[in-house]
Order: structure tokens, then sequence, then C-alpha cells
């Protein structure tokens, strides 16, 4: 799956997506890498992963 514009990623070797303050994330897979994820892609991520999306949170 497309998770940036210079990444692709297969969701099999993902173990957690880490959310960043700036809306995009950090992904990080089994062998340690670790990849970006850009807001564009990250709650098409979520899905697919099978990880419930984010509440939306404003205040």
């Amino acid at each position: 799956m497309r998770v940036h514009r210079g990444c692709i990623v297969n969701l099999d070797g993902l173990t957690e997506i880490e959310p960043l303050e700036s809306g995009d994330a950090r992904l990080k897979l089994r062998d340690g890498t670790l990849l970006p994820c850009s807001r564009r892609y990250r709650a098409q991520l979520r899905e697919r992963s099978g990880e419930p999306a984010a509440a939306d949170v404003r205040g």
C-alpha cells in the first residue's frame, strides 16, 4: 500500500503506526525500519491495517 509519495509498504511487515503532531505518522516495520506516512494516506492505512481511526479532538 502507498503510505507516502515515495514509499510503498507491505502491510504484513507493519508492526506500529506512531502518530505525529503534524498529522503525519511514522511506521515501524518488523525489521526495525522507520518510514514516513503522510496525512494523505494515514486514514486509509488505519482502515486497511485493522487499526481503529483516532477520534478527531478539537479544542
